[in-house]
């Protein structure tokens, strides 16, 4: 009896094992697929937004200062990067935008479907990866289309995708990365950054219409001070991935978007 149960022991604990090492493997090819997916995605993007002869490094607090009058013109600044849209929309007709920022792992598509589930574990071609891909809540619509787009991404233990939103939790980071850049088949947005805050899955940052009277809650109890005021006549676009404070907590970044010259421009 003994020696039954103890090659019972020994088969379950090499099951054990191997399904283990499966899981392992499994689990680096994916990633792995997913940085080579990306990667080759890269093509579609030109990383300098200026011509050679007059490049000119984008000025990252300019027009801050006078945040609390909003621009209603685009600015008229050079953008780092510019998005190939036509050739990335023959190839991937989801995506929806291209987020960018600069000195950091962000620089990515944004995709959306008709619902908040698709590319929570899909890439942009469809390919089922846990890494998944940035994706737009499909109540936004369009980019712009409402005062507030929640843009969501896993916050990776390699650094991709937006584990980089948690740095925010540090004065410093913020110091460093003020602005994100948004591009868009219609027009393309610098994010000036406003706040970031640990919130619950169904907080009212995830609210798309009306969402000013909250971001004044959150500027007052952001991990870091921006030197951006919100303003009622702002639209918002809100980064959203998991952190650990307690289950299901999420860290948010919201930031106010300024129109910015088109890619053509």
């Amino acid at each position: 009896m003994k020696k039954v149960l103890s090659t019972i022991f020994c088969i379950a604990l090499a099951l054990l094992v191997a399904v283990s090492i499966f899981m392992i493997v499994r689990h680096y090819s994916e990633e792995k697929k997913a940085a080579d997916a990306y990667s080759d995605m890269l093509d579609f993007m030109v990383m300098d937004g200026t011509d050679e002869d007059e490049h000119t490094e984008p000025d990252e607090t300019e027009g801050i200062e006078s945040a609390t009058t909003p621009e209603t013109e685009p600015a008229q600044e050079k953008q780092p990067v510019k998005i190939d849209f036509d050739q990335l929309l023959a190839q991937y007709p989801d995506t929806v935008g291209w987020l960018y920022c600069e000195g950091t792992p962000i620089n990515y598509p944004v995709m959306q479907s008709d619902d908040n589930d698709y590319y929570l574990r899909r890439l942009p071609d469809g390919t089922y990866n846990t890494a998944g891909s940035l994706f737009a809540d499909y109540r936004c619509g369009k980019i712009g289309e409402t005062n507030n787009c929640i843009i969501y991404g896993h916050n990776m233990k390699n650094g991709t995708m937006f584990s980089s939103l948690t740095k925010y939790k540090s004065q410093s980071y913020y110091d460093e990365h003020p602005v994100l850049y948004l591009y868009t088949p219609e027009g393309d947005y610098k994010i000036e950054l406003i706040a970031g805050f640990v919130s619950k899955p169904t907080g009212e940052v995830y609210q798309t219409e009306q969402i000013y009277e909250h971001v004044l809650e959150y500027y007052s109890l952001s991990t870091f001070r921006s030197v951006v005021a919100p303003t009622n006549e702002d639209t918002y676009i809100t980064l959203s991935t998991c952190s650990y404070e307690f289950e299901n907590a999420r860290y948010v970044v919201i930031g106010r978007t300024i129109p910015i010259l088109s890619n053509g421009s």
